[in-house]
């Protein structure tokens, strides 16, 4: 099995139609089943576009697990809903078995009715979102290359995670979540978290508030200078 993030996270890459058949072509040739979240899709910034996995082929369709939930996009993780898709009757019928004996594919009324309304209704919203999203991400970029030019942003193809290099401020692992936790007041993922080439690195949320961005960015400059 491959488990796919895709779009990616944490390093916010849009894969293209090319290389999805590339991974998808050598999982056919060896018999691997293919299982892609998709959970980041509708957080795709222009010019990028989402090519879902499973809409490549029938053949490719048949040997992949599609997973989606609106928990992202609309700010619905509270409801604890998702999606599994997948098209191979016999896959589906194990999956739902398996769901089955371990008494979690019930699923809840509130969930169901607002992801449905979420992915009927939310078009203008997810417009609306990647729009402030992208200007956030401006507002990131800028303020770093300005006035904190030791930490460099990997400016995302989709979500609203960032990836942060860290490295120009020469610390280690430890030495660097402390110092954002302790010294800049901001609770961060580390790097180190999503495997070893994480190292010197820190996923950073903008899906908030722009005041809370540069409120944010100003506690992190302060607390550089001071180091």
């Amino acid at each position: 099995m491959i488990i796919l993030s895709s779009p990616h996270n944490p390093g916010g890459s849009v894969w293209t139609e090319e290389e999805l058949r590339r991974v998808a072509g050598i999982c056919l040739r060896h018999q691997i089943l293919m299982v892609s979240d998709e959970i980041h899709c509708d957080l795709v910034y222009k010019p990028h576009r989402h090519v879902p996995l499973a809409g490549l082929s029938a053949e490719i369709s048949d040997h992949c697990i599609t997973a989606i939930a609106p928990s992202k996009t609309f700010n619905l993780s509270g409801f604890s809903t998702a999606s599994v898709i997948i098209t191979n009757s016999e896959l589906r019928n194990k999956f739902a078995a398996t769901l089955g004996h371990l008494h979690i594919g019930l699923g809840n009324i509130a969930g169901n009715v607002a992801s449905q309304a979420a992915y009927t209704y939310g078009d203008e919203w997810v417009d609306e979102l990647m729009d402030y999203l992208s200007n956030n991400l401006d507002i990131l970029e800028e303020y770093l290359r300005q006035h904190i030019p030791w930490i460099r942003m990997l400016r995302p193809e989709a979500s609203f995670l960032v990836w942060l290099d860290c490295r120009g401020l020469g610390m280690d692992d430890e030495t660097l979540n402390r110092f954002f936790l302790e010294k800049a007041g901001l609770g961060l993922n580390r790097g180190d978290m999503f495997g070893p080439g994480g190292s010197g690195f820190m996923r950073m949320n903008i899906g908030c508030p722009k005041a809370t961005l540069t409120r944010a960015l100003g506690c992190l400059k302060n607390a550089i200078l001071e180091k």
